[in-house]
């Protein structure tokens, strides 16, 4: 994650940790990996969610062309990121937060505050090179179409998390992104096509590396 975010690419940190936890149990107990509920509970919606979200952003872009640009849209567009960050929150701190609570070490209540405290850090520390990757490099994109796709973002993940569905917040938002991109004509080839490459290669990297770190980890235990 640190490697990725160091060079500016938005890579989804559900994938890393479902990696990391498949790598951890393969490498402890092989057979007590449920490769089923894996499929069904976590890679299915993984899978689909970003391919929703862009179907949903071409719909939405298509319908955003008859709004005509006005001051008041900048507004709606800081409200709709705020959604985004919301839906983030929502989806994302429970997984980070289920891990340490799994170990027992800290309060329920202690645990939530320092993840989210940790996120809302690093977001101000670092988060700057992905969010130009997403905004500038990937897409060239104006108000309306920020706004379209913050709103397909946002109410999708709100949604999954609703049902209980551990999505990539980043894997919507670069879906809905990509959307717009192709309605626009705007979209920049080689950037789509390197940030792909980073999301098809997290889970397995993931993987491998936990499961090389439990090993080293236990040896000799």
């Amino acid at each position: 994650m640190f490697l990725a975010t160091r060079f500016g690419f938005p890579i989804s940190t559900t994938h890393a940790l479902t990696g990391g936890l498949v790598g951890a149990g393969l490498a402890a107990s092989p057979a007590g990996v449920d490769l089923t509920q894996l499929g069904g509970a976590f890679f299915l919606p993984l899978l689909v969610s970003p391919i929703i979200a862009f179907a949903l952003s071409i719909a939405v872009s298509k319908l955003s062309k008859k709004v005509p640009s006005h001051p008041v849209l900048m507004g709606a567009h800081t409200l709709s990121a705020v959604t985004v960050c919301f839906a983030r929150a929502l989806n994302d701190t429970p997984k980070v937060a289920a891990l340490i609570l799994a170990s027992q070490a800290l309060s329920p209540h202690l645990t939530l505050s320092l993840v989210a405290a940790s996120m809302a850090l690093g977001g101000l520390l670092s988060a700057k090179k992905v969010a130009e990757t997403l905004s500038k490099k990937a897409v060239q994109m104006n108000e309306t179409e920020g706004l379209s796709a913050n709103l397909v973002t946002g109410l999708l993940v709100i949604f999954a998390s609703k049902l209980g569905m551990p999505v990539s917040t980043t894997h919507v938002s670069g879906g809905s992104i990509f959307g717009i991109g192709m309605m626009s004509g705007k979209a920049d080839a080689a950037t789509i096509r390197g940030i792909l490459l980073a999301w098809v290669t997290t889970l397995p990297v993931a993987t491998l590396i936990a499961y090389l770190a439990f090993l080293a980890l236990t040896a000799g235990a």
